[in-house]
């Protein structure tokens, strides 16, 4: 598996540092005008603050594994409604509770903006990844 590979960072454990990731559409509410937006959410194997060390939470705690919980940026929670911590997201056939908000700070990384929301905008981590 490439996790194993000559060359792949590891964390303080010595552990490889890789994160799986998949990515679904899902639609919001824009907190401003109630219309319709819409953007992927990233679900993400364990490892994600060994491969964004950046990624700094500002409210809340992290997601669990197999919990249908997750972590929406400051920015989402700021535009859209039910991404602050402690509201309910019905998604793909399942509730998902706000667990946590989070900064990625002045990353350099290239993120995908949609409609004012990045790709990276929202983690989650769903019962079987």
């Amino acid at each position: 598996m490439i996790r194993d590979l000559p060359g792949i960072r590891r964390n303080a454990r010595g552990e490889p540092i890789a994160v799986s990731q998949v990515s679904v559409f899902v639609q919001a509410r824009g907190k401003n005008n109630g219309g319709p937006l819409g953007f992927p959410v990233t679900g993400v194997t364990p490892g994600l603050t060994d491969y964004l060390p950046e990624l700094r939470l500002t409210s809340g705690r992290m997601f669990k594994p197999g919990l249908r919980e997750l972590i929406a940026s400051n920015k989402c929670a700021r535009q859209l409604t039910d991404f602050a911590v402690g509201d309910k997201r019905l998604m793909r056939g399942g509730e998902w509770l706000v667990v946590g908000n989070f900064d990625l700070g002045r990353t350099r990384r290239r993120l995908h903006r949609i409609r004012g929301c990045r790709h990276d905008s929202v983690r989650l981590r769903p019962q079987h990844v």
